[in-house]
């Protein structure tokens, strides 16, 4: 349940997120502790946000502040705080958290341990897939690491840019 150190190379760049559609994301109520009324969402399209600073919990590299940075995008501006699911230890280009505990709003950013996003107006939170770019995203989430390691599968599922980028992975 924690981040590779080597994580810690992206601060200052950008991260990509991958919402997960299968998990809808909500609208937090003033609490921030449950749903608003009629707050079920439809996934957010992918964003990206640069990375402002990480945090620990425990003394293990749980989680990523940042803020997003995509003219046009609804949550261009917003502040992101993002912190491993269950498993790891996970990174941005190999070994792929799947489930990340994202939250996405106005902020700031307040909380010892687990930060979270301060109410000022909106807050959405939802499960997502965090990395270095979009297409270590769509290498991962069309293939699970253990696939890597076959040949014959790689080339059934996209060639040699898809074996080499793979390569690139391991």
């Amino acid at each position: 349940m924690c981040m590779l150190l080597e994580c810690l190379t992206f601060c200052g760049q950008i991260i990509h997120c991958r919402p997960a559609a299968q998990m809808g994301w909500l609208r937090l109520d003033a609490t921030g502790k449950h749903p608003a009324a009629g707050s079920c969402l439809e996934s957010p399209e992918p964003f990206r946000f640069r990375v402002l600073h990480f945090f620990s919990v425990s003394g293990k590299l749980r989680g990523v502040l940042g803020r997003v940075e995509q003219f046009s995008h609804p949550f261009d501006s917003l502040f992101v705080v993002a912190a491993t699911g269950d498993g790891g230890p996970f990174g941005f280009e190999k070994h792929l958290c799947r489930r990340w505990d994202i939250e996405v709003g106005e902020g700031p950013v307040l909380g010892e341990g687990w930060p979270r996003i301060e109410l000022i107006s909106r807050v959405h939170t939802g499960f997502g897939v965090l990395a270095s770019s979009d297409a270590v995203l769509d290498l991962a989430l069309g293939l699970s690491e253990q696939d890597f390691s076959s040949q014959s599968l790689l080339d059934e599922v996209g060639g040699s840019e898809r074996r080499a980028f793979a390569q690139t992975l391991k």
